[in-house]
């Protein structure tokens, strides 16, 4: 029997089938945040290490510089630093807006005297999703070294990349908006607790003054006098 039939026939029969949810894989990393909102991201080029030799000798060291592809695309390139096997830049991209399965492609780039004859050294690839996945992205930058796959033998280039995430202008009226929220919900939790308070105020009061009688003169005793 086929699972069409088998459908067809618990229908009729009536009965109510429950699906098992999935077993969770807990060694699986897991996203720490939901992005309900585009990524815009900025890059910060730090500095390279371990960068090849060049040349029949092997004994000159490269005019490098940084090529920031994303998803295939040229999107942003540093200054060339000329004659360094560790060279360092400091230099920010643009802010790039995109999903989390966008891809960000860095190569380290010899700059030639020949135009058009640039030579790649190293190159790596990161999906967001998977940078999501290895540490939280936020506002404040976060730094991380990844060795790239190298084009020349016998050597494994690093590259220091700082990540941090901007909000996009389109989606600040939206942030504003669920900041005032936030604070509206505090200030009505502030107002729902106020009576309670005065409550517990007033019995603490109450317990520290004198007992009073009805007529609201203190109660004290009466010692008999002597006749």
């Amino acid at each position: 029997m086929n699972t069409k039939d088998k459908q067809r026939e618990t229908q009729q029969k009536g009965k109510h089938i429950q699906f098992n949810e999935p077993e969770v894989d807990e060694t699986r990393p897991r996203l720490r945040r939901r992005h309900l909102h585009p990524l815009r991201l900025q890059l910060h080029i730090q500095s390279a290490s371990d960068l090849p030799f060049l040349g029949r000798r092997r004994n000159q060291a490269p005019n490098v510089y940084v090529k920031v592809l994303l998803d295939d695309k040229l999107f942003f390139r540093t200054q060339t630093i000329k004659g360094s096997r560790n060279p360092t830049w400091h230099e920010n991209s643009p802010s790039m807006e995109m999903g989390e399965h966008a891809v960000i492609q860095l190569r380290l780039m010899h700059r030639t005297q020949w135009p058009g004859s640039d030579i790649c050294l190293a190159r790596s690839s990161h999906s967001v999703l998977d940078i999501m996945r290895q540490q939280q992205i936020c506002d404040k930058e976060h730094v991380f070294e990844t060795s790239l796959e190298s084009q020349v033998d016998g050597f494994t280039p690093k590259i220091s990349i700082g990540l941090r995430e901007l909000a996009s202008e389109k989606h600040i009226p939206e942030l504003i908006s669920e900041a005032k929220a936030r604070a509206e919900a505090y200030r009505i939790s502030l107002i729902c607790l106020s009576p309670s308070l005065k409550d517990a105020s007033s019995m603490s009061d109450s317990d520290n003054s004198p007992s009073t009688s009805s007529s609201g003169l203190s109660e004290v005793g009466i010692k008999s006098v002597p006749q």
